[in-house]
């Protein structure tokens, strides 16, 4: 067995498995963010829907004293 071998050999592979894992985070995180944004527009346009559609709520405020 040559042992020196060996363990450079594992160190590349657990390299490798760092790396992707890396990776993989990286890409879930932006996946993520993405997401969020996604909602918010959503949420957004929800509301340019519900004024386009009702106009006059919102616009005017009654105040007694």
């Amino acid at each position: 067995m040559d042992i020196p071998a060996l363990s450079i050999a594992l160190n590349q592979v657990n390299f490798r498995q760092d790396v992707g894992i890396t990776l993989m985070k990286n890409m879930m995180n932006q996946s993520e963010s993405k997401a969020m944004t996604m909602i918010q527009m959503l949420h957004d346009a929800g509301k340019q829907m519900q004024q386009a559609s009702q106009p006059h709520l919102g616009s005017n405020i009654d105040v007694k004293l």
